[in-house]
């Protein structure tokens, strides 16, 4: 576990991500972490924000229909998902995905935590690194051994939260978070791990 200090307050992390030198790009008052592994790679920019610029709390559809409404053609939506910390503060997060150059996915993870007077704003970018489509293609051979999706590509992208979304570049059943499991090292499963590891210990 790391410790780290936003409003004096102690924010816990998972151990591993390293406090970088922050670049003149980086958003005003934020600090940015590292963690790099052997397949992929997290970057993040932690910061504090005012409650009025947060994502609503209780609202994960007009969270949804947000997103949806700014997805570009290389993006897709995968998961919203709202509740409360280990210490009952009030958190929700969304993860985007998109099309990295020159190939490979980039996961992006947009995490807020509620601390009354102040929010903790967590941005987190987490690419595949090496060989992509590692995990695409495992689970792909995997359905089609099965018996599913041959010669047919029909049920393995969808939007999570509505079937009538097509834009863009969407979820697929690869991504499925019971599958992290099976793929340790994936930046999906990284980024997966991060937020459950704030959640469970602030």
């Amino acid at each position: 576990m790391a410790k780290i200090k936003v409003n004096d307050v102690t924010v816990r992390i998972p151990h591993g991500f390293e406090k970088l030198q922050p670049m003149p790009e980086d958003p005003e008052g934020s600090t940015p972490y590292g963690y790099e592994t052997e397949d992929a790679q997290g970057f993040l920019l932690i910061s504090s924000i005012t409650p009025e610029n947060a994502m609503p709390f209780q609202d994960n559809q007009l969270i949804i229909d947000s997103i949806h409404a700014y997805l570009g053609e290389d993006q897709g939506l995968v998961q919203v998902e709202s509740g409360k910390t280990q210490d009952g503060r009030a958190y929700v997060f969304s993860i985007v995905k998109s099309k990295a150059d020159p190939d490979g996915i980039q996961y992006t993870l947009t995490m807020q935590v509620d601390f009354n007077t102040w929010v903790l704003n967590i941005q987190g970018f987490f690419d595949e690194k090496g060989l992509t489509g590692v995990r695409e293609a495992a689970v792909l051979e995997m359905l089609q051994q099965q018996g599913r999706l041959v010669n047919s590509m029909k049920g393995w992208a969808m939007d999570p939260y509505d079937a009538s979304y097509k834009k863009g570049l969407l979820m697929n059943i690869s991504e499925y978070a019971h599958l992290d499991s099976r793929f340790p090292g994936h930046p999906l499963t990284m980024l997966r791990t991060f937020e459950k590891y704030v959640v469970e210990n602030n």
